[in-house]
């Protein structure tokens, strides 16, 4: 939360939301972006090393497509502006396999449909952030 708060943190929802606006408010774009990026580099690296270090061995073949995209499915249905959502995110597809277990030849399906379904009804995801009202 105090990052948000920052002024970096505020350059970055700022090109987030608009591009051309952040920067005829002198918002460095590149400079944004590439620390965006950097930071996004530094928290794959970590989680990348703790599941390596949980993991005791790492194949490539462990993140093929349906892994990825359960990875996103988490991110999405959570909401990606939230804290909390890719918690709830994550709970929700990993107990619905087991939930589904009875029709395990119907889970993608039920995957597919709940995607689309969350994108429909809730853009945001399940705890999309709350925008504040302008003062």
């Amino acid at each position: 939360m105090r990052f948000r708060g920052s002024r970096i943190g505020r350059a970055l929802r700022a090109v987030q939301e608009d591009e051309v606006a952040a920067e005829a408010m002198g918002v460095n774009l590149t400079r944004v972006k590439v620390t965006a990026f950097a930071l996004g580099a530094l928290g794959a690296g970590l989680g990348g090393g703790l599941y390596a270090h949980h993991a005791l061995f790492i194949d490539p073949a462990q993140f093929g497509f349906f892994r990825s995209a359960e990875i996103f499915l988490i991110v999405v249905l959570g909401g990606v502006g939230s804290y909390w959502g890719p918690v709830v995110g994550a709970a929700v597809v990993t107990l619905l396999p087991e939930l589904l277990r009875f029709v395990q030849e119907w889970r993608m399906t039920v995957f597919g449909t709940l995607l689309v379904l969350c994108a429909v009804l809730r853009p945001a995801g399940l705890l999309s952030p709350r925008r504040r009202a302008a003062a």
